[in-house]
């Protein structure tokens, strides 16, 4: 059987990622911005940095980098002013500066299964929130499969990460 190709459109993806961080907190934003400039590491610190530092956490302006050894953070923080204005040019994350930290390297996330989640701790999230999530999407969305998927990626977010920034999981059992 022949599958069908559909056109790929960069404009209607950039539209939908614009719409998923607009349906979130600026602190929830940032959230999602640092992961993204986690998981692509290597293409604003180069492939022999990124393979020996990594960006942990975004404070007051400030990216905080925590590299393996002293020689990788002198380094991060030679590199510092280039690497914030490629990462604001690149990421539109306000970098007014780098920090870095020497500390155990966090190891790139793999996929759930890798990562030793169990198949029941995964988040779901509830009916009304997707259908929420569905009826601000159709406004801007033409294709329904993307809007579905869309609205199914808005709610999952919601429910991950509450309005205060906080782990769904985390605010349950503190509460």
């Amino acid at each position: 059987m022949r599958r069908n190709k559909a056109k790929r459109n960069p404009g209607g993806i950039k539209q939908a990622g614009a719409l998923v961080l607009s349906s979130l907190s600026p602190v929830q934003q940032r959230m999602i911005i640092l992961a993204d400039l986690a998981s692509r590491w290597e293409a604003a610190a180069g492939k022999t940095l990124a393979k020996r530092t990594r960006p942990v956490s975004f404070e007051d302006g400030i990216l905080v980098v925590t590299a393996e050894t002293p020689a990788f953070a002198q380094e991060i923080r030679m590199r510092g002013a280039s690497l914030a204005k490629r990462i604001t040019r690149d990421w539109g994350l306000d970098v007014n500066g780098v920090e870095a930290r020497v500390g155990r390297v966090p190891a790139k996330k793999g996929n759930a299964r890798s990562a030793g989640i169990r198949e029941h701790s995964r988040l779901r999230p509830g009916r009304q929130m997707v259908e929420e999530a569905r009826k601000r999407v159709a406004l801007s969305m033409e294709n329904g499969e993307t809007a579905e998927a869309l609205a199914r990626l808005m709610a999952l977010y919601k429910t991950r990460f509450r309005e205060n920034g906080t782990n769904g999981r985390e605010r349950e059992s503190r509460g």
